[in-house]
């Protein structure tokens, strides 16, 4: 076994900071999964309210700064957990997955999780 003797200064590198997902801007409502897929996408930042089930046998790629939030009474969400940085917790999405690959700084709320 060999120990690291001298490490980088991580923080300097990557400075401590809170994950935002899309801060202070204007909140989209979507209702279908195309509303869905086409709100979620880029990284300019974004609030996305999920209002109602939306069913589906597709991916929604989420783009960077991005905050996705589930409206109470919601149902269950199933998908495949890519990435760090990703803040789960109750939506209404049936058979559609959700992948974040390529942004960072995302928020997903109000989803109550099964892993596939």
């Amino acid at each position: 076994m060999k120990l690291v003797s001298r490490q980088g200064n991580y923080r300097i590198r990557h400075p401590q900071r809170g994950t935002s997902g899309g801060g202070t801007a204007t909140p989209i409502t979507v209702s279908t999964l195309d509303e869905l897929k086409s709100a979620v996408q880029g990284s300019t930042a974004k609030v996305v309210l999920l209002n109602g089930v939306i069913s589906g046998s597709e991916m929604a790629d989420i783009g960077g700064n991005t905050s996705l939030l589930g409206k109470a009474g919601a149902g269950e969400m199933r998908f495949k957990y890519q990435r760090e940085n990703v803040l789960t917790i109750f939506i209404a999405l049936e058979g559609v997955g959700l992948r974040v690959n390529t942004g960072d700084n995302v928020i997903i709320r109000n989803i109550k999780v099964s892993f596939l």
